[in-house]
């Protein structure tokens, strides 16, 4: 068994480990633009999808002209924006349409004269001062799939830019940081090697499925985390998104890192709010791929004319460029640099890569809707998936 494997079935088997979906809150989508064309610019209830703070999934309802999300309401946690779902939305009847086709996504790239002068930099006995300014120039920010100036693109840059810092150390996790690792390898061999020039993705987990009901026309989620691949492993995935620079060259203590991240990911999400949201986001961006891709909202009658067209988005600044993040770690003589990393967010998921499987929703369903009665939202009872129907 290769180690890219073994690597890989890791990650399956831990996503597999996480806890199984839970739903006990249901949103209109029809009450939800009703409202919002009401209220806007000044809305409580409804700029926060309800105050629903996990979305994982939607019934269509044909009689009564409606889309329901299906997800969960922690009153501990924050709640959903309303906006990252309608940019969720927006991207995913663009992308059926033609009119884009990239996934939500983010880059944060070193430009090239910097990335030569770091590479050079790497193999000589320069002075820090040099290896940190070069470093600490800027990179820009690249966006993918969606308007540059929004909370759903500033959760990701935060995302991609904290995960420099903990690949070079820079903030504490219940793993080796990537310079450390490489660090090691240098004193156990005494070489350089791979790892002057590392990049990383957070991406969408290889084994994603959904439980559905055709016949109800209910789609829940059954798997779908976030993992962190190196630019390697997401090329050898077929992971379409920015252009992939690097030199294809094996780096297992890249490898090694992005494993124990993706591990560990919720635990860092419990103290890092950026990869908590970051995972409500790819689920936003799940559910609303299967909207487009089953016809949901044609199915149910539901134009959501004023969400889709005329809902505006609040103006966010995300900045164009950041500064580089440096670190240098001492091992026996000069300085070794062996921290520059680059990376990105990529939500790459479209309908088609998801498993399915059948299930019986339909008592589900009739419940939810018994209860909904043409309200904006309401808690349901607790429906957890499991491998037997409700």
């Amino acid at each position: 068994m290769t180690r890219f494997v073994a690597i890989l079935l890791a990650l399956v088997a831990a996503s597999d480990c996480m806890a199984s979906r839970e739903v006990d809150y249901a949103v209109s989508l029809r009450v939800l633009n009703e409202r919002l064309q009401q209220c806007m610019p000044y809305c409580g209830p409804e700029a926060v999808l309800a105050g629903m703070t996990e979305v994982s999934g939607f019934l269509v309802d044909s009689s009564g002209n409606d889309v329901v999300l299906l997800g969960k309401r922690e009153p501990s946690k924050e709640a959903i924006r309303t906006e990252d779902f309608v940019l969720a939305l927006r991207a995913a009847i663009a992308r059926r349409k033609g009119v884009e086709s990239y996934f939500p996504g983010v880059s944060i790239e070193l430009r090239n004269d910097v990335a030569k002068k770091l590479e050079s930099l790497a193999s000589s006995t320069a002075a820090a001062a040099i290896w940190r300014a070069v470093c600490g120039a800027d990179q820009d920010v690249l966006v993918y799939g969606l308007p540059s100036q929004n909370s759903f693109v500033k959760t990701m840059v935060e995302a991609d830019y904290k995960l420099k810092r903990f690949a070079n150390g820079q903030l504490t996790a219940p793993f080796k940081s990537h310079s450390t690792r490489v660090e090691e390898r240098i004193l156990r061999t005494g070489k350089l090697g791979p790892g002057s020039m590392d990049r990383f993705e957070l991406v969408p987990s290889t084994n994603k499925s959904w439980q559905v009901d055709r016949g109800s026309r209910t789609y829940i989620i059954e798997n779908l985390n976030v993992v962190l691949f190196t630019e390697k492993q997401a090329k050898d995935m077929n992971i379409p998104g920015r252009p992939y620079v690097g030199t294809g060259a094996k780096n297992p203590e890249a490898e090694d890192f992005a494993a124990d991240f993706t591990n560990q990911y919720e635990q860092i999400a419990q103290s890092h709010d950026e990869y908590k949201t970051l995972s409500n986001l790819f689920d936003l961006v799940a559910v609303t791929e299967f909207i487009a891709k089953t016809s949901a909202l044609n199915a149910a009658g539901l134009r959501l004319s004023y969400m889709i067209d005329d809902f505006r988005v609040d103006g966010i600044v995300v900045d164009k460029t950041l500064p580089g993040i440096s670190e240098i770690n001492k091992v026996a003589g000069p300085p070794s640099f062996v921290s520059k990393t680059c990376g990105g967010v990529n939500a790459y998921m479209p309908a088609e890569d998801f498993r399915t499987s059948e299930r019986r929703f339909s008592e589900f369903k009739a419940l939810v809707l018994g209860i909904l009665n043409d309200a904006m939202a309401v808690r349901v009872p607790m429906f957890r998936l499991s491998g037997s129907g409700f």
